[in-house]
């Protein structure tokens, strides 16, 4: 008569990839690695009877193709998917942040807060820093001159200083600067289907 375990669960269960059908996965545990899918209950008439054996009646097993190899899953998940705008890109492949991949590039370009809204007045056009200032209430005037220098250094806004006294700044975007109006068009979108 079998004690302790090996009681509760019938035959013993040999290691591998072989599992007893009798045994159901409760919902939201992980299968164990090498299984197709969750383990059902076997229906009664492929359940043999105990035989106080060590080794299960072949009906009682379950046996699942070993796992694949972690390549020929990549593979399989780069065959499913459409072709992305980094897949030719060896930064697509990165398995840490890189300064030079292009969203990071974005994102630097696009930190801090207040940025974004700074942007976005200057898609409407050239401003002065008072207008932005005005466009802006809540936003300090240090925080305004800090994200328009990162801004400047970032290639997205061209700062033009006209002669004259008192000597004024304006902003504008470049090219690539307006070409943000997509990214940001792209980032609303996304945040509105999230709320």
């Amino acid at each position: 008569m079998p004690t302790g375990l090996a009681a509760l669960t019938g035959p013993a269960v040999p290691t591998g990839p072989a599992v007893p059908t009798g045994l159901a996965v409760p919902t939201g545990l992980a299968v164990p690695t090498g299984l197709a899918a969750p383990i059902a209950p076997a229906p009664p008439s492929a359940r043999a009877a105990p035989t106080g054996s060590a080794a299960p009646a072949a009906a009682d097993m379950l046996t699942a193709p070993a796992a694949p190899a972690a390549s020929a899953a990549r593979a399989a998940r780069a065959a499913a998917t459409a072709p992305s705008a980094w897949s030719d890109d060896p930064h697509g492949e990165v398995d840490h942040p890189v300064p030079t991949c292009p969203v990071e590039v974005t994102l630097r370009a696009l930190r801090g807060r207040w940025t974004t809204l700074v942007v976005r007045e200057l898609l409407v056009g050239e401003r002065t820093f008072g207008e932005l200032a005005s466009a802006l209430p809540a936003l300090s005037d240090k925080v305004l001159s800090d994200r328009l220098a990162q801004l400047v250094e970032s290639g997205v806004v061209v700062r033009v200083r006209e002669a004259g006294w008192p000597s004024r700044v304006r902003y504008s975007l470049t090219g690539r600067g307006r070409a943000l109006r997509e990214v940001l068009e792209a980032m609303w979108a996304w945040g509105a289907e999230a709320t």
